[in-house]
C-alpha cells in the first residue's frame, strides 16, 4: 500500500511562494498551490481476528470445525442483532425405541428414562426446534432459542408411538419430534393418512433415514446411494407435501454419499457420534481414529461439517447437560470479550462491501 503525505518546507527561513515551472505546453502552477493540497490520511488496518472458541469439555481427539469460509459473512451473521446471540447452543439427541418397563435393547430407553430426560431439558431451559430451524441457524445464524434441542427418532414408527410419547410435549411445550423415516417397507393408505395429519399439525417433522453401507468394508455404487437418497424425497413430497432437508447416516458416510446428498438438496446430515453440542460455525468432529472409541468414525476430513453432525444418545443427556450449558455460556463470554475487535475488523475490512451491521 502506498501512502501519500503533504510536502513540508525545508528547515530554515520561510521562502516566498513562487510559480513552479510546468512541463512544456502546460500552464504554470500558481503560487501557493502546493500548500493547498490536503494532507493524506493513513489507511486503517484491520486487526487480526481472535482464534475460535475452544471448549474444555470436548474429547482431546475432537475439535470444533468451522464451515463458513468468508470472515465477513461470518461476522455479519454473528453480530446481527436480529440473529441468534453468540453462545446459542443446540443439543441433538438420537432416539430409537421407547419401551414400557425395561428397555429392550442397548439403543432403547424406557418411558421413565425418557420422561426424566425431557424434564431435565425443560428445567435447564432448553427448547425444542424443527429441522428447518436448525438448518437456518447453522447456515446463517438465524434466531433460535438460546438453548435448543433437536429430538430425532430413527426408523419407521407407528402413529401410536408419537401419540404416546410426544403428544404431551407438543401440546404443553410446542416441541416437535423429527422422524428419520426409512423408505424401505410398505405403508397402508390409512397409515399415510395418519402420518399426514401428524405432519400437518407440525408435531412430527419427517426427514430421511439414509442408505445403509460401510464405506470401507461394503462401499456402495453411486446408483445405489442416489436411489436411497432420492426415493424418500419423492415419497415424502407426494404423500406429505414436504421435502426433507436432513439425512441420518445409519451406519456410514463418505465423500461420495455427502456429495450426492448435497446435489439432491439435503442441507444437513447426522451421524451416531456423540462428540458434542452444535453452535454457529462450530461443529465438534474428529480427524483421526480413536482406539478408545472405535465405533466413532472420523468425519472431519470429509470437509463438510454440516453433513456429519454429531448426536447424543439419550442415556448420555443427563450427565452432559451441565457441560453443554456451560459451553454455551463460556462461548458467549468469549464472544463478548472479542466483540470490539471483531466489529472493528468488520468495519474496516467488510462494511464497504457487505454493508454495516445494524446497531444493537
Amino acid at each position: 500500500m502506498i501512502l501519500t503525505f503533504a510536502l513540508m518546507p525545508a528547515c530554515g527561513a520561510a521562502k516566498t511562494p513562487h510559480a513552479v515551472t510546468a512541463a512544456p505546453g502546460l500552464p504554470p502552477t500558481p503560487p501557493g498551490a502546493e500548500a493547498a493540497r490536503p494532507a493524506a490520511t493513513a489507511a486503517r488496518i484491520a486487526p487480526p481476528l481472535p482464534a475460535s472458541y475452544k471448549s474444555t469439555y470436548l474429547n482431546p481427539l475432537d475439535s470444533a470445525h468451522a464451515y463458513v469460509d468468508n470472515d465477513c459473512t461470518y461476522l455479519r451473521n454473528k453480530w446481527d442483532p436480529a440473529n441468534a446471540s453468540p453462545g446459542t447452543i443446540v443439543l441433538p439427541i438420537m432416539l430409537h425405541s421407547i419401551n414400557q418397563g425395561r428397555a429392550e435393547s442397548a439403543e432403547a430407553i424406557n418411558e421413565v428414562m425418557f420422561a426424566r430426560m425431557m424434564d431435565d431439558l425443560h428445567e435447564q431451559q432448553f427448547r425444542g426446534i424443527s429441522m428447518e430451524q436448525l438448518a437456518d441457524f447453522l447456515e446463517s445464524n438465524a434466531w433460535i432459542p438460546r438453548r435448543s434441542v433437536v429430538l430425532i427418532q430413527d426408523g419407521r414408527r407407528y402413529p401410536e408411538n408419537f401419540e404416546d410419547h410426544f403428544r404431551y410435549y407438543w401440546e404443553a411445550w410446542g416441541w416437535p419430534v423429527i422422524n428419520a423415516w426409512d423408505h424401505q417397507g410398505s405403508t397402508t393408505e390409512p397409515l399415510w393418512d395418519r402420518y399426514a395429519a401428524l405432519a400437518e399439525q407440525g408435531m412430527v417433522d419427517y426427514q430421511v433415514y439414509g442408505p445403509t453401507f460401510d464405506p470401507t468394508v461394503n462401499p456402495r455404487t453411486e446408483e445405489y446411494l442416489r436411489l436411497h437418497l432420492q426415493t424418500p424425497i419423492d415419497v415424502l413430497r407426494e404423500r406429505l407435501g414436504s421435502v426433507p432437508i436432513a439425512v441420518v447416516w445409519p451406519s456410514g458416510y463418505s465423500r461420495e454419499s455427502i456429495r450426492i446428498a448435497r446435489e439432491l438438496g439435503y442441507r444437513l446430515g447426522f451421524t451416531f457420534n456423540p462428540r458434542g453440542p452444535l453452535m454457529y460455525n462450530w461443529i465438534p468432529l474428529s480427524d483421526a481414529d480413536d482406539q478408545l472409541r472405535p465405533s466413532y468414525r472420523p468425519e472431519g476430513q470429509l470437509g463438510d461439517p454440516l453433513m456429519t453432525l454429531p448426536r447424543y444418545w439419550p442415556q448420555q443427556v443427563h450427565d452432559a447437560l451441565d457441560a453443554v450449558r456451560i459451553t454455551g455460556d463460556d462461548a458467549a463470554a468469549y464472544a463478548e470479550q472479542n466483540k470490539t475487535i471483531e466489529l472493528e475488523y468488520y468495519d474496516i475490512a467488510c462494511a464497504s462491501e457487505y454493508g454495516p451491521i445494524p446497531p444493537h
